[in-house]
């Protein structure tokens, strides 16, 4: 039993020293022309407004440079009720040293790090956003953008540093827009944010080789316990 309680728990063991990335969008070579969407809440001076909302759909195109750079193909609906527009988006990456950005279309210039100075706290650093026009502030002011019913398309690239291995995965995550000429103003201001919610969850990708491989030593290891505890037991004279 105990040499069960032992294997379980090395599993246990192995399964938590993989990164935790519950809220995020977990992406590698095996999930190329995967999509999910990301719908966005507006917040305008730290309170949440339903006059503010937006819809990110967002499709992995391609792996290329040996795991180092991923291209994707998005489309932004400013689907709010208020007049506004929203002069870019951004969010965090993980799972990797990321080292450039970039983007086309509706959104013109790929910033790193990208800050949002509309959320509470002064905490709107993240780590890459795609503004309408290119003034150096990141997601900060600046013209043009997605207006009210508008939907903005393009693709933007994510390269991470080529003198570390490439990330088996990355993840994606804390998405955010910014929103701009607000009319009439919300909770006294023209400008906010909109915080991102996956929806639905994304599907975990396919598992590299060395996770399976792993997997499958685990699993027979605890069969080839439990073999043997049955044999040994198998093996015990009967209670007279």
């Amino acid at each position: 039993m105990r040499g069960i309680i032992g294997a379980v728990g090395a599993l246990l063991v192995f399964a938590s020293s993989l990164p935790a990335h519950a809220a995020s969008v977990v992406l590698n070579s095996g999930s190329v022309g995967s999509s999910f969407s990301v719908d966005f809440t507006g917040q305008v001076g730290g309170v949440s407004t339903t006059q503010l909302s937006a819809l990110l759909n967002v499709t992995l195109n391609g792996v290329s440079g040996d795991g180092r750079t991923y291209t994707f193909g998005y489309d932004l609906t400013n689907d709010s009720i208020a007049n506004s527009r929203i002069r870019g988006f951004g969010f965090d990456v993980d799972g990797g040293s990321l080292s450039g950005a970039g983007v086309t279309g509706a959104f013109v210039s790929a910033q790193r790090p990208g800050f949002f100075p509309d959320l509470p706290g002064g905490s709107g650093g993240r780590d890459v956003c795609f503004a309408a026009t290119t003034n150096g502030n990141g997601c900060t002011g600046g013209q043009g953008g997605v207006t009210k019913g508008q939907t903005g398309s393009g693709t933007f690239t994510l390269t991470f540093n080529g003198a570390s291995p490439a990330p088996s995965s990355i993840y994606l995550d804390l998405f955010l827009v910014r929103y701009q000429s607000i009319s009439p103003s919300i909770n006294g201001g023209d400008s906010g944010i909109g915080i991102g919610r996956l929806i639905p969850p994304p599907p975990p990708p396919v598992p590299e080789p060395a996770t399976w491989l792993m997997m499958i030593i685990g699993f027979f290891a605890v069969g080839s316990i439990m073999r043997q505890r049955k044999t040994g037991e198998s093996a015990l004279p009967a209670l007279q």
